[in-house]
């Protein structure tokens, strides 16, 4: 057994087989076991003849609905598959826990497809699992990675907190991949908050030849607003015409002063226009009247 060990230990580096033979491989090694492989194909049609399934790639995404709390969002899971006929599916199973500091869990299963005669579902059909979190408790137990996992890979997702938003990103995509990136670099799925002390300010008798943008920070910054980072501009950018921009309202005093009116006053500003005088055309300086809504709000 000993020169059995020498010539398969020479003949694959990172391979070793031990007494009972069991085989060992280095971290890294490109070495498939196929026994171990057929067996779990052979485990699989087994359980597929029961009617059981087990995904093998699935697609992650987050999603927020109207049901959610405040604090609440949920990461949607997904096979993939689109199924058509006499059938009846159950929901993708799963497990999550926290077992280790740090870290999140979630353990994809399976899903049941049974024939059935009567009552067929007309259209299509899809199996997903939807996991509701709380962004609260993730940032109290001091969450940094989701690990998801099934029976042929495991990946990690970082997760990073911000004052309106949740990122996942991606350290690897094995099994469970991402369709629809999104963030400045398109690198990450967000939750977003719904508009949480975000105000839009606005300039309404603002010309497009009118260069307000610095004047606008002034106003912010006298009613304690401060510009949004980068990936928050990003997100209210397709929303933002060229008399409209947002801010945070940290101290949320502006938000108080809106209250149940539909915009509020605060300021005002002044611009250059071009005027055609006796003299020949000159510049005089026209006050402009700054106004604050909530975002999705109009005047």
């Amino acid at each position: 057994m000993k020169l059995l060990f020498l010539a398969l230990f020479l003949l694959s580096p990172s391979i070793a087989v031990a007494d009972d033979g069991q085989i060992f491989t280095k971290p890294g090694s490109e070495y498939v076991n196929q026994t171990i492989e057929m067996m779990k194909d052979q485990t699989a049609a087994i359980e597929s003849k029961k009617g059981y399934i087990k995904p093998h790639t699935l697609y992650v995404s987050i999603v927020r609905h109207d049901y959610f709390e405040e604090d609440q969002f949920g990461i949607l899971i997904d096979t993939g598959d689109i199924i058509t006929g006499c059938w009846k599916l159950s929901p993708l199973e799963y497990e999550a826990s926290f077992t280790e500091e740090y870290y999140m869990d979630i353990k994809v299963k399976n899903y049941k497809r049974e024939a059935i005669e009567t009552n067929c579902p007309k259209g299509n059909q899809t199996v997903s699992a939807l996991v509701v979190l709380n962004k609260s408790d993730l940032q109290e137990r001091g969450i940094k990675q989701i690990r998801f996992s099934n029976e042929v890979a495991r990946d990690r997702y970082e997760v990073s907190f911000y004052n309106d938003r949740v990122e996942l990103k991606p350290m690897t995509q094995l099994a469970f991949k991402i369709q629809n990136f999104r963030g400045t670099n398109d690198n990450k799925i967000i939750s977003y908050d719904s508009n949480k002390n975000v105000v839009a300010l606005h300039v309404p008798m603002a010309k497009k030849t009118d260069d307000v943008a610095s004047a606008i920070l002034r106003v912010a910054r006298q009613n304690n607003l401060a510009p949004l980072d980068l990936e928050m501009a990003n997100r209210y950018k397709g929303n933002k015409s060229s008399s409209t921009f947002f801010f945070m309202d940290e101290d949320g005093s502006t938000i108080d002063q809106i209250g149940t009116n539909p915009y509020t006053e605060v300021g005002s500003i002044n611009v250059k226009r071009p005027y055609d005088g006796p003299n020949g055309r000159t510049e005089i300086e026209k006050p402009l009247k700054v106004f604050a809504t909530l975002p999705g709000k109009t005047l």
